[in-house]
């Protein structure tokens, strides 16, 4: 199947490099929202299910745990050392039922009406063309087979900016950030009513999507910065070290001020809020 579309190198070099250390440190709720993912969905025993963007294994060991050894599950990332990641963690362990591929959301490199279930998790935000890659799941997707999708919500207080945002505009004032000139021109996928249309549009019905406030804590502030450098945000520090790495300490700096408003004592809390979508792709009669 050929589909025109242009991968984000820049992301799967990002997403290579912290491969080895992802979750390594901090409170794991990518691991805990991936697992809600999945516990939601009401996937069942002897499913056939397709993890895309699979990182290292949030939702697909918990969808592997459940289908059990009479279904089968299939995980693919862009990032090959994401793959590489959970092929040495099964190295030793008899998944026979478990395939890891390096694949492009966009580009499912399947027959049509393959799966029971394609789960998404925390990671339809990043991908160059998201609404291709949701069109790609349906296709994908058996009759009557169930999509999973979980997104991070939008802020209650969309006029106040995040941490990284107020420490990078201290330490550069006159910048713009891409955050702020790109975020009108993507497909809303971090409110109910967004990622609803966005479902319905593809052809997805019967569509559920609830939302949950779950509360972290880093032990300190350390940790939390450290835990930065092991995600997503880590592209994000390497820009500002290629634009001027003096100029990181100081915004290092401005970050840890910054996060003053969310320790609890020594620890860092985290308040996160995450959509979790789904939608059934109807019988063609």
């Amino acid at each position: 199947m050929s589909i025109n579309y242009r991968r984000n190198e820049k992301l799967k070099k990002t997403f290579n490099l912290i491969a080895d250390d992802f979750e390594s440190i901090g409170p794991n709720y990518f691991t805990y929202f991936g697992h809600q993912l999945v516990n939601n969905s009401e996937l069942s025993e002897g499913k056939k299910v397709l993890d895309i963007a699979c990182g290292r294994g949030a939702s697909l060991f918990k969808a592997l745990e459940i289908v059990n050894k009479s279904g089968h599950v299939t995980g693919v990332d862009f990032s090959n050392e994401m793959i590489n990641g959970i092929k040495q963690k099964t190295n030793n362990e008899n998944f026979s039922n478990l395939e890891l591929l390096q694949m492009d959301a966009e580009c499912l490199n399947f027959p049509s009406k393959t799966f029971d279930y394609t789960f998404c998790g925390l990671s339809i935000h990043f991908f160059s063309e998201p609404l291709l890659a949701v069109d790609e799941m349906y296709r994908v997707l058996n009759e009557n087979g169930k999509i999973g999708i979980s997104s991070w919500s939008i802020k209650k207080d969309i006029s106040k900016k995040g941490i990284y945002e107020r420490a990078y505009l201290r330490v550069f004032p006159e910048v713009v950030t891409e955050k702020q000139k790109n975020s009108s021109n993507r497909p809303d996928f971090s409110s109910i009513n967004g990622i609803t249309t966005i479902l319905s549009k593809a052809g997805f019905t019967s569509i559920e999507v609830h939302e949950e406030t779950k509360t972290f804590f880093y032990n300190d502030k350390d940790e939390w910065w450290q835990e930065q450098s092991n995600n997503a945000t880590r592209g994000f520090f390497e820009r500002i070290k290629s634009t001027d790495p003096e100029l990181f300490n100081d915004f290092k700096t401005a970050a840890y001020e910054e996060v003053e408003d969310h320790m609890v004592g020594n620890r860092v809390k985290f308040e996160a809020n995450v959509l979790y979508a789904y939608g059934v792709k109807p019988s063609q009669c």
